[in-house]
């Protein structure tokens, strides 16, 4: 298994933008913000379901791009053998950063790694709307709001990460280091996985800021393939600021425990 992803800058054009089939209750937003606003980190993390109901050849998850599988084949290779394609499920998750000044270096993606094909979409693809929920309400604890998006590959100015690990049984790390830090008001590239779990439970998701800017943390759901039936720890995490070496091996160690 290869257990790092280094994040090469692809652009593919394609003429279609079209409305996705998806599932409906797990695809929306939370805004996990450190209150009062603009004393921590703050952003909206987007996440959109996908089935294979409907998927035509070329297409399996019905995203009404054409060619979609192509695209996500080359992609999404990190993580177990196979075809990313061939798998039940598409979770994709996408992060504006919404904060004053700080920076977004970190995340920690939930995800239930046996068996899943992890990887980075082009950077001309995005939700439309991004943020799905843009109204979904800030504060710590923050709800998952359910709304509806479409998958567009007509996307620009999108931030890809410096690279993306597989870096325990539950975590899909997301850094963003190195000149590749999410900056106030930009939007990341679409990050996700297949797997053969359907989402079946939720998890907690935190949002921090490092030590220089107070630690600040609050935290939102998300939904998640983990098995509700038997509980595993979920970790989402992003770090406002510069981070110094030792708080971005630290943050592997934030675990929120799924519902």
């Amino acid at each position: 298994m290869n257990r790092t992803l280094a994040v090469v800058f692809v652009s593919l054009f394609f003429a279609a933008t079209a409305r996705a089939d998806l599932i409906l209750s797990e695809t929306g937003s939370t805004h996990p913000q450190h209150a009062p606003a603009g004393s921590g980190t703050d952003a909206i993390v987007s996440v959109a379901v996908f089935d294979r109901t409907n998927g035509v050849p070329g297409d399996s998850y019905h995203t009404g791009i054409a060619n979609f599988d192509s695209t996500l084949n080359a992609s999404f290779t990190h993580g177990a053998s196979g075809t990313a394609s061939n798998q039940s499920y598409l979770y994709l998750y996408q992060i504006t950063n919404m904060s004053n000044g700080y920076q977004v270096t970190n995340v920690n993606l939930p995800a239930f790694l046996p068996g899943i094909i992890a990887g980075i979409l082009p950077n001309n693809f995005t939700f439309s709307p991004s943020p799905i929920v843009p109204g979904a309400a800030p504060g710590d604890q923050a709800v998952f709001v359910t709304g509806a998006t479409t998958l567009s590959n007509s996307g620009s100015g999108l931030q890809a990460p410096f690279l993306v690990d597989l870096t325990s049984p539950n975590v899909l790390g997301v850094d963003f280091i190195s000149g590749t830090q999410l900056n106030p008001g930009v939007t990341s590239v679409i990050i996700g996985f297949t797997s053969d779990l359907p989402p079946n439970s939720s998890a907690t998701v935190g949002v921090l800021t490092n030590a220089s800017s107070g630690g600040a943390t609050a935290d939102g759901t998300l939904p998640s393939n983990g098995p509700s039936t038997v509980p595993e720890p979920a970790s989402f995490a992003i770090w406002g600021g510069l981070v110094a070496a030792g708080a971005w091996y630290g943050r592997r160690r934030l675990k929120l425990q799924q519902k």
